[in-house]
């Protein structure tokens, strides 16, 4: 996948085929792309969305919270820049690696402040109950088999905060 991305970044081919996304950007003046690192780039599925749908966000502020192991985000940073080049982006990212994955709320926080974003969001509820159905994922894709900690998790397909 990311190398067929790499050989030909301008053919939608060369992108795996995502579910359509029916929010529209015109709704949101900051924008938070949160993605996991692949193999040094952008992972694959976010390429497409931002390949897809990057040109409605021309104008926007955008902020990147990264996920990796270990690896720099320098790759990361490239790929959202080439697939929305008319993005208005903060001055710093979010790298969140193993070493500090223990304390990512704490950093997404700190980095939430230093872009001087207010973190009032419009979310009137979270829920954190689970049941034997629920599927967790963090922010690196990976399922959760325990309860979640503090964070930013996908829970049944939504983005939810567990405080």
């Amino acid at each position: 996948m990311l190398n067929a991305i790499k050989a030909a970044p301008n053919d939608a081919g060369s992108y795996p085929a995502i579910d359509p996304v029916s929010t529209s950007q015109s709704d949101y003046g900051t924008i938070i792309i949160v993605t996991p690192l692949w193999w040094s780039q952008m992972a694959a599925p976010m390429q497409t969305y931002l390949f897809n749908y990057g040109g409605q966000m021309a104008g926007k502020n955008i902020g990147l919270i990264v996920s990796s192991s270990s690896s720099d985000i320098n790759g990361v940073v490239a790929d959202c820049k080439r697939l929305v080049p008319d993005g208005k982006y903060f001055s710093e990212n979010l790298w969140i690696n193993h070493s500090s994955h223990s304390n990512r709320s704490s950093l997404i926080q700190t980095w939430l402040t230093a872009i001087n974003y207010n973190t009032v969001t419009g979310i009137s509820e979270v829920k954190t109950t689970t049941s034997a159905h629920t599927r967790i994922y963090d922010i690196a894709g990976r399922l959760v088999k325990q309860k979640p900690s503090k964070g930013i998790y996908i829970i049944n397909g939504k983005k939810r905060v567990v405080e």
